[in-house]
């Protein structure tokens, strides 16, 4: 959800903060249309950025993002 949010919205977020927003979206499709839902970004991405937004960490255990699907697409 992290590099959906920075790919898609320019919004740099750490793994708290897009864990919140995968709990906002599930609730958002469990209330239905016109519903408001609200989630608190926690965390930046700066704190990450040698690690999580490090391609090369992220290649040497490879955790690389995929590039087919987003994470909407995982969140049931």
């Amino acid at each position: 959800m992290a590099f959906y949010c920075l790919r898609n919205e320019g919004v740099f977020i750490g793994p708290s903060a897009a864990l919140n927003v995968v709990g906002a979206v599930k609730l958002a499709r469990q209330l239905g249309p016109g519903a408001t839902v609200c989630t608190v970004l926690c965390d930046g991405g700066d704190r990450y950025a040698s690690k999580m937004y490090a391609p090369g960490w992220l290649a040497e255990r490879g955790l690389e993002p995929s590039a087919s699907g987003t994470a909407i697409d995982f969140v049931e």
